[in-house]
């Protein structure tokens, strides 16, 4: 894309954005539907949010989808990652709907007349997912729904989650386990503490440099007088 025709899509996207009530930098190329975003976000081609809350900066790749959802700022994730809502009952005689589910999804048949199972599960904050702050999520992960991954974790690519991931943790696998932790609990406890995630943008980008490696931005830290109030 050449810088003339490179201004002129950025042009006609401040305008759609205006027109359609989304923040600044927004490149939403899927389903997008009763949901927000922080603004400088991109949804790729065939990815799907509906009812959910963005954070500023948050990408999402290819065929990603997420519903009923909270994800925080600056997440990174890649194409193909699902968020799987249901689940059937493994210690019934059959795991078919037609015995616990009432109405079966809108079928028109049910040999229940209640609802006899949890089908879906929410995260304590009634969210179907919540992804935190500065997360990685690989390629191909599958989430299983009533989780929460922390801030700072990262999913490698092709794991299923099927527990809570604490914040700053790598995790992997099918399903999903432990691998290590990114950094020492007191480095975490600042970042933590800081969240340089809600600092104003001006000030991320004028100590950007600080974020390449842990000791140095802890060392910042420790000479700013405001990062941790």
């Amino acid at each position: 894309m050449n810088r003339m025709v490179r201004k002129a899509y950025y042009f006609f996207l401040k305008i759609k954005n205006r027109v359609l009530g989304r923040p600044a930098g927004s490149d939403i190329r899927g389903t997008f539907r009763r949901s927000t975003n922080g603004g400088y976000n991109l949804f790729a081609k065939g990815s799907s949010l509906i009812n959910c809350d963005i954070g500023f900066g948050t990408y999402l790749g290819r065929r990603s989808s997420f519903s009923d959802s909270k994800i925080g700022k600056f997440c990174s994730i890649s194409w193909d990652v699902v968020l799987v809502k249901g689940s059937h009952p493994t210690t019934f005689v059959s795991t078919h709907p037609f015995f616990y589910s009432r109405d079966c999804g809108g079928s028109k048949i049910s040999f229940s007349s209640k609802n006899k199972y949890e089908e879906h599960k929410k995260t304590k904050d009634g969210f179907s997912c919540v992804i935190g702050n500065d997360v990685w999520i690989g390629c191909h992960v599958l989430i299983l729904e009533g989780h929460h991954i922390g801030d700072g974790a990262v999913v490698a690519a092709g794991s299923v989650v099927t527990k809570d991931i604490p914040p700053y943790e790598i995790w992997g696998g099918n399903p999903a386990r432990f691998i290590k932790k990114r950094f020492d609990s007191t480095q975490v406890g600042k970042l933590e503490e800081c969240k340089w995630w809600d600092w104003p943008v001006s000030k991320i980008k004028a100590n950007s440099d600080h974020f390449t490696s842990i000791s140095d931005f802890c060392g910042f830290l420790e000479n700013d007088d405001e990062a941790l109030k």
